[in-house]
């Protein structure tokens, strides 16, 4: 028999894991990642790519799956190969806030 789920507190959980994730770092500056923008000046970092001095990682190695004839990857999966220098992201105060609200339109004064 299986048990039955709550997909609202899945959801939830979900929801609290990404808060904690996406919301505990800001950018100092903009991160590039190839040449592409990752993230610009104060947009949040993922908690898992920024190191203990801040710097932020760009770039892991990735060993794909062994296959039957293929050289064994010597490198270790994960491992870091690029990062930013230190301080490229700050700890925020407090993590985001979820906002369903929508801003208020801007009006044109007479």
């Amino acid at each position: 028999m299986t048990t039955p789920v709550d997909p609202f507190a899945e959801m939830e959980a979900r929801r609290a894991e990404q808060l904690a994730e996406y919301g505990t770092y800001a950018a100092t500056e903009q991160i590039f990642v190839g040449g592409s923008l990752a993230y610009d000046v104060g947009h949040p970092v993922p908690a898992s790519n920024v190191e203990a001095d801040g710097s932020v990682v760009t770039l892991r190695h990735y060993c794909p799956p062994k296959l039957p004839g293929q050289p064994e990857c010597t490198v270790p999966n994960n491992e870091v190969l690029a990062r930013t220098g230190p301080g490229a992201a700050v700890k925020v105060d407090a993590p985001a806030e979820k906002s369903s609200k929508a801003k208020p339109a801007a009006t044109k004064e007479s």
